[in-house]
């Protein structure tokens, strides 16, 4: 299953009635499931206490072209250097714009491979473009490469769905789910210049040295 189908949640219950002076017991499994491509997809045979279910085949069609314009979800990632020296900093932020309430919406955390990474702040506020109003959340980090190569592969995702139209907060109907990544970025690491004539590579906008001590007064 998990070449075809990522699972978003699990759950399971069990539930025990007693009818006709019989004591039955019934176990539910409930899996959310996001297909990893397009096609017809199965849903293999699950088994428990020796019986099994039939297998399941899903058609699943290419995600529908939304017009420039038209999106109601825009999710990106920049940078604000594409390169740098190692162990310089560069300051990556992630931007997530909803003209829609995703219910349950969340960005992933993410991994960048030989690179220490810090977390600066996370900000949401409000913009009006046109006539319409944009929920705009808004990370930023702060990346340090330690390596010649940094690459961040698709590290930032956002999930959540849209919620049915007309839907009631009591009984709210299943949206359609949505599952965005971000672009590949990648900074070209610069090795230490071969004229530096130190020992300590202290990479840096700005340094300032201070020396304090005690005070020596003439007499």
């Amino acid at each position: 299953m998990n070449r075809d189908w990522e699972i978003l949640s699990r759950s399971s219950a069990t539930n025990a009635r007693f009818i006709n002076g019989q004591n039955q017991v019934t176990r539910t499994l409930e899996m959310e499931l996001a297909p990893l491509r397009e096609g017809t997809l199965t849903i293999p045979s699950l088994t428990a206490g020796g019986r099994s279910t039939t297998p399941l085949a899903i058609r699943v069609n290419p995600e529908p072209v939304v017009a420039p314009g038209d999106e109601l979800v825009l999710f990106e990632a920049s940078v604000d250097a594409s390169s740098v020296y190692v162990q310089s900093e560069v300051i990556l932020t992630v931007t997530l714009q909803q003209a829609i309430n995703l219910d349950g919406g969340e960005i992933s955390n993410f991994d960048i491979p030989d690179a220490v990474v810090e977390n600066l702040e996370r900000r949401s506020f409000q913009r009006r473009v046109g006539n319409r109003t944009w929920l705009v959340t808004e990370l930023r980090y702060a990346v340090y490469p330690t390596e010649k190569w940094c690459t961040e592969d698709s590290g930032h995702w956002v999930y959540g769905s849209r919620g049915a139209a007309g839907a009631l907060p009591a009984g709210r109907a299943p949206g359609r789910r949505l599952r965005m990544a971000s672009e590949p970025l990648e900074i070209d690491v610069k090795s230490v210049p071969t004229s530096f004539p130190g020992e300590v590579w202290l990479p840096a906008r700005a340094l300032t040295l201070e020396k304090t001590g005690p005070s020596t007064r003439r007499r």
